[in-house]
């Protein structure tokens, strides 16, 4: 049965704090090999005015040799920024590359990339367009799920090699069908109107397990019907299903819900058999912080009440490294390791 907000466990597990140079870390990949890769800058401010690149670097497990990656700057852009993903199932690293042409009235554009980093040899994924979105990549396939997350229309696509693959039919999700692949959608356009997502729900961030044979993802099949900023107000839900090809991304017949009631569910692990799940979110009632959800009974672990941003998994999956911000409405931020109680 899924678990409520009631059966949380808010005894907080041992952590520690690495100690790195005072800046902004933003994205983080625990490697199979053990080191670690982070989104850093010294001065936070030159990012958000794009006048740095965001760049990758490398470290050890304690915050030791923490080095920048040597990474391509792209021919036809003013800036190239490299965002860290996740792992791939073959050992790369997976990152977003935008290019901020300069041009006025263009967006730029960005691509999933795939890292060597026994060579440094960068491939091109996939096209991304203008979207800002996150992506996981199914073991033992060339398609994976973009996730959108975009407060009042988070969504979901299949994505291949070609881009986001066209969704041919909606999905029934607790009794509320709507298409997961809103913003995705031909024809569909951002604009201020509080009714632009009434009709649908909300998805996002997706993790597959490492056989590739199950998919993990929020949703929040209450907000169908609901309008404007109190969609953001709706909780939302955690869900494991069966990963279907060529665009329709899941089943819905086989759709379970694992966990119900938390509040902006973000920077959402997968452990590599399924089992465990880190993600940041507030249950309420001062319950704000890092958790470790257990998908097979649904329990709950308080790992830290920082203000996390992403997680990741140890490569044997006994800790969990965040990026977490020192306070709230402030740039600077940290790397902090939990160490998992033993299961």
């Amino acid at each position: 049965m899924p678990k409520s907000p009631a059966n949380v466990d808010l005894t907080p597990v041992s952590h520690k704090r690495l100690p790195l140079m005072p800046g902004e870390y933003s994205n983080v990949a625990w490697l199979f090999d053990g080191t670690i890769a982070v989104n850093y800058v010294a001065d936070p401010e030159n990012v958000k005015h794009q006048t740095e690149p965001l760049e990758i670097y490398r470290l050890r497990p304690d915050g030791a040799e923490m080095r920048v990656l040597a990474l391509p700057q792209q021919a036809d852009c003013v800036q190239t920024d490299y965002i860290v993903g996740g792992v791939l199932p073959d050992g790369r690293l997976n990152a977003r590359r935008d290019c901020l042409t300069g041009r006025i009235g263009e967006a730029g554009h960005a691509e999933e990339i795939a890292i060597d980093l026994a060579n440094g040899q960068v491939s091109s994924l996939a096209p991304l367009g203008s979207y800002n979105v996150a992506v996981a990549w199914r073991p033992r396939t060339s398609e994976g799920v973009a996730s959108f997350a975009g407060g009042q229309c988070d969504s979901l696509t299949a994505i291949g090699a070609s881009g986001f693959l066209p969704a041919p039919e909606p999905v029934t999700i607790d009794g509320r069908t709507w298409p997961l692949d809103v913003v995705f959608r031909p024809g569909f356009k951002f604009s201020d109107s509080p009714e632009l997502c009434k009709p649908y729900g909300r998805s996002r961030d997706a993790q597959y397990t490492k056989d590739g044979r199950t998919i993990a993802f929020f949703a929040s099949p209450a907000t169908v019907g609901v309008s404007g900023r109190q969609r953001e107000n709706v909780p939302w839900n955690l869900y494991l299903a069966t990963p279907v090809a060529g665009g329709r991304l899941l089943d819905s017949a086989s759709i379970r819900k694992v966990f119900t009631g938390i509040n902006d569910p973000h920077g959402m692990a997968l452990s590599r058999d399924g089992r465990w799940i880190s993600v940041s979110g507030d249950f309420g009632s001062d319950r704000t912080g890092t958790w470790l959800i257990d998908t097979t009974t649904g329990h709950t672990r308080l790992l830290g009440k920082g203000l996390v941003n992403v997680t990741a998994f140890s490569p044997d999956e006994r800790e969990v490294i965040a990026t977490v911000t020192d306070r709230l409405g402030h740039l600077q931020s940290h790397l902090e390791v939990y160490t998992l109680p033993k299961h």
